[in-house]
């Protein structure tokens, strides 16, 4: 089983985390990550559904599978770009920042989720994770955090940690 999960951006960061399952755990083990910003150059919806291609083209290729995309609920013009492919199953995330840091911080605790070590992307980003100690509440502060959001998402929309029954 395999999926992506992606932070959408033109100026702002676009972050994708290519996820597999094995044996009963999820890891991240691949990453796609660009900036408009810091590159000088703004990337089109179809260039970043090629870069995508070439990211899942092996899964793709050796199983024949659709990959199921999870990708911020405000990117109407990728969707529709990734979905004209016929190869992505495409889902809105669910964009719920407070449980979503729970619940990925417990998948994260328990093992349910693994990053791996060469997505130096990610492991860059989640160094650099801040949280605002000034507003009175557990949250981050929304800078340098595109991968971190991809995560959420994913984690979120997945249902990774699986809700107790009182």
């Amino acid at each position: 089983d395999y999926c992506l999960s992606i932070d959408y951006g033109t100026q702002n960061a676009f972050a994708c985390i290519l996820w597999g399952l094995y044996k009963g755990v999820w890891y991240g083990f691949k990453g796609y990550y660009y900036s408009g910003r810091k590159e000088g150059h703004q990337k089109t919806d179809e260039d970043y559904a090629d870069d995508l291609d070439l990211l899942t083209e092996d899964i793709v290729l050796q199983y024949g599978q659709k990959i199921e995309v999870i990708i911020d609920p405000s990117a109407a013009s990728m969707k529709a770009t990734l979905r004209k492919r016929g190869k992505y199953k495409v889902r809105d995330a669910d964009n719920d920042v407070g449980d979503g840091l729970r619940e990925t911080a417990t998948a994260l605790q328990k093992g349910l989720i693994k990053i791996h070590p060469d997505m130096k992307d990610f492991w860059k980003e989640i160094a650099g994770y801040v949280w605002d100690n000034t507003s009175g509440e557990d949250k981050p502060i929304k800078v340098d955090d595109h991968d971190m959001d991809a995560l959420r998402y994913w984690v979120k929309t997945k249902k990774i940690v699986k809700k107790r029954r009182p």
